[in-house]
């Protein structure tokens, strides 16, 4: 397997499942408001459904930098921990 592959099989589960969570805690702190929508001014929960999928990209293309940095700087970083990416013998590296 080359390194690509091995970086991108590295990556992109990671990505997703780390996506995923931050999307989810991003509407986590949304959900009260809109429980209070829901509760005390008698909004129907397919419009509050609504808000929701509207709001979904905004959250996502907030999360996808943050998401994409952390997940290649732990794959990375890992990668060189274990030995697994040597730096030294790369044809980018100036030494």
């Amino acid at each position: 397997m080359t390194l690509y592959k091995y970086i991108l099989n590295e990556i992109w589960p990671t990505f997703f499942v780390a996506l995923f969570v931050m999307v989810f805690i991003m509407m986590a702190s949304q959900m009260l408001p809109m429980t209070e929508l829901i509760i005390t001014r008698g909004v129907r929960v397919t419009q509050v459904l609504g808000i929701v999928i509207f709001l979904l990209p905004d959250l996502v293309a907030f999360a996808l930098p943050a998401v994409w940095h952390g997940v290649c700087s732990g794959v990375f970083g890992t990668g060189v921990a274990c030995t697994e990416i040597n730096l030294e013998r790369h044809p980018l590296c100036c030494a």
